[in-house]
């Protein structure tokens, strides 16, 4: 899973929504696995499965019904939902496959909205990114600046953390050490 992480503001959701096609770009063009987005709906919508953070109006389906649901819309594959299913399994999903989404907490429902959209993660959560990612893209000011593991970005940037990677990617280090200093009790 691959996971674009950065600030409030930074171009994560405005990204996705390109990618999905829900929105053209202003500017340029983008690519995706060699073909310029927008070209071809019909490929595009069997390889991306949007899926926003806090997806509503679900309540009533269960967990499985989703991954059907999701799988219709997006056009996918066949192996879309024993793919879903498998990776649901791996992320301890099996129990809930057939819970109501209305049913479901906060974390279980953002565990399933990753196995809805299946490869590509948005997030400024950089500990749920760290856990769940296997790559991360730091995006700043809407650039990509640094993609990699999350070890490897850690050490590319010379930070102890992916947290501490991301602030310094965005130029953000400085403004959390000010924030931090406010903040701290007074000797």
């Amino acid at each position: 899973m691959f996971g674009l992480i950065g600030p409030n503001g930074c171009g994560k959701t405005t990204t996705l929504r390109v990618l999905s096609g829900l929105l053209r770009p202003k500017a340029g063009s983008v690519e995706m696995l060699g073909r310029t987005v927008g070209a071809d709906p019909e490929w595009q919508n069997a390889r991306i499965g949007y899926v926003p953070d806090l997806f509503k109006g679900f309540d009533h389906l269960r967990v499985d019904e989703f991954m059907h649901l999701m799988g219709r819309l997006h056009r996918a594959g066949a192996d879309y939902v024993p793919r879903a299913v498998l990776l649901a399994r791996s992320m301890s999903l099996s129990t809930e496959l057939q819970t109501l989404l209305g049913e479901l907490s906060y974390g279980t429902r953002r565990k399933v909205g990753i196995v809805a959209a299946a490869v590509l993660l948005a997030t400024q959560d950089v500990f749920f990114a760290e856990r769940v990612c296997d790559e991360v893209g730091l995006l700043a000011d809407g650039r990509v600046v640094a993609c990699g593991s999350p070890v490897d970005l850690s050490a590319q940037w010379a930070q102890p953390t992916l947290r501490d990677a991301l602030l310094a990617a965005s130029g953000l280090s400085k403004a959390a050490e000010e924030i931090g200093a406010a903040l701290a009790p007074s000797a």
